[in-house]
């Protein structure tokens, strides 16, 4: 049988290894993203936008399909 075992590690030091390794990875890290302004990402698409895109789609391959 397998045994785990819980270890309680200080935050601090949970926050520092992350920054430790962001900096190794050259990434931005960001903490409590509730109090970010996200407003400049983007937005989910709409479901009237993906069907126009399906039926963009669906039309290209019927074009690219040898008429039988």
């Amino acid at each position: 049988m397998s045994s785990t075992s819980a270890v309680s590690t200080p935050q601090d030091q949970i926050d520092q290894l992350m920054r430790q390794t962001a900096e190794e990875a050259n990434i931005e890290l960001q903490h409590d993203l509730a109090a970010k302004n996200l407003d400049a990402v983007a937005s989910l698409s709409p479901q009237e936008k993906i069907g126009e895109e399906d039926g963009k789609l669906a039309e290209r391959l019927r074009a690219l399909r040898p008429a039988s």
